[in-house]
């Protein structure tokens, strides 16, 4: 079988890249929201820092097929969460949360908001 590759097929290959890592990122975190959702809740923070690139680790990409990794960043997930979520406030957000007595832990997420 003799198979061509067009100039714009080639170039077109690292946007459908990145776009398979981010959707397999929101496959993987968009069940959080229906969860929370259906347990009555008007909003919930997603968990991201398994999805996103953190410079200073390695394995934050999504990776498939051989093909170097992409790394997902928080403003493309804010930027899809919006899609998918498009009457809700959504929002990147940094807090404390006391997790036990005496101690407090930095939680960064995306807020999604329904109320």
């Amino acid at each position: 079988m003799n198979t061509t590759f067009t100039r714009e097929y080639l170039q077109s290959l690292p946007a459908q890249h990145r776009q398979r890592a981010i959707d397999y990122a929101m496959d993987q975190l968009r069940r959080q929201i229906i969860d929370a959702a259906t347990s009555g809740k008007a909003f919930h923070v997603v968990n991201i820092s398994q999805h996103i690139h953190d410079p200073s680790k390695k394995g934050c990409a999504h990776q498939g097929g051989g093909i170097p990794p992409y790394y997902v960043t928080k403003d493309d997930l804010v930027e899809e969460f919006k899609k998918k979520f498009p009457d809700s406030h959504v929002e990147y957000v940094e807090m404390w949360e006391d997790t036990r007595p005496g101690i407090r832990e930095q939680k960064n997420g995306i807020l999604v908001n329904w109320s």
